[in-house]
């Protein structure tokens, strides 16, 4: 009986702290609504773009050929610290954009 409450208390736990972390992981994503983001003309989609109408953009450029995007290859998204560390989309663009070495 004490074996089962105590999972029971264990598995109620183990799904709370779970519920903490993702919602931290959520508040970590970049708002288009950002200052920062505003000023730094962030976009998380750059094939939407038109290079024309976005004098600094380049065709083909997005945060995951960016010297700044701390995401590993492949990723969905990753740091940025132009963006204070917050997640921003591998397939994103921003005026702070700089092709990688």
């Amino acid at each position: 009986m004490v074996a089962r409450r105590q999972f029971v208390i264990g598995l109620s736990s183990g799904a709370l702290a779970l519920g903490c972390l993702r919602a931290r992981a959520e508040s970590q994503k970049l708002d288009e609504r950002d200052p920062t983001a505003i000023a730094l003309k962030y976009t998380p989609d750059a094939s939407k773009l038109d290079s024309n109408k976005n004098a600094p953009y380049k065709a083909g450029s997005n945060c995951s050929t960016c010297q700044f995007f701390q995401g590993k290859p492949g990723a969905a998204d990753g740091g940025c610290p132009l963006m204070s560390g917050k997640l921003v989309s591998a397939r994103g663009w921003c005026a702070g954009y700089s092709q990688k070495a």
